[in-house]
């Protein structure tokens, strides 16, 4: 087993010695701390070392605690949530271009994503409060009971 120090992207990982019979990840300690996370093996060669290539980005945003405990810089510390929305900002470009395009005088049709993105959820709890109003026994007619 390479039981050596590695490095992954300035990242110091050094595998802890461990019987690894029929586990599906090893164990790796993060630079000189007892802070440790769990790299899949279809990421390593039968002796521990990291494969060339491999993307373990994912590894390390799940282990953000330990990255920090760690005293590793913030490179994988971003989560989902302080990503942009992918979606809604190319709905949003799309619809800057079009209003560029109708100022220069070549119309095109507007992002229609926009509106649906803003109405659907609104109109999706609107029904629901409705339905929900609907059905108290207080709200009935007399005329139905």
């Amino acid at each position: 087993m390479n039981y050596g120090i590695q490095r992954y992207k300035g990242i110091v990982l050094q595998l802890i010695k461990l019987n690894y019979t029929d586990y599906k990840a090893k164990r790796y300690k993060l630079g000189e701390t007892i802070q440790n996370v769990w790299i899949p093996i279809k990421h390593l060669e039968q002796d521990g070392t990291i494969k060339q290539g491999e993307n373990l980005d994912y590894v390390f945003r799940k282990a953000q605690r330990q990255l920090e405990l760690a005293d590793i810089p913030g490179r994988y510390r971003e989560s989902i949530v302080d990503q942009p929305w992918p979606y809604v900002e190319a709905l949003i470009n799309h619809a800057k271009a079009d209003r560029m395009a109708a100022m220069c005088g070549t119309n095109k049709l507007v992002a229609p994503g926009i509106p649906l993105v803003v109405t659907i959820p609104n109109v999706t709890q609107l029904i629901s409060r409705v339905y929900t109003y609907s059905n108290l026994e207080e709200n009935i007619p007399d005329f139905l009971e």
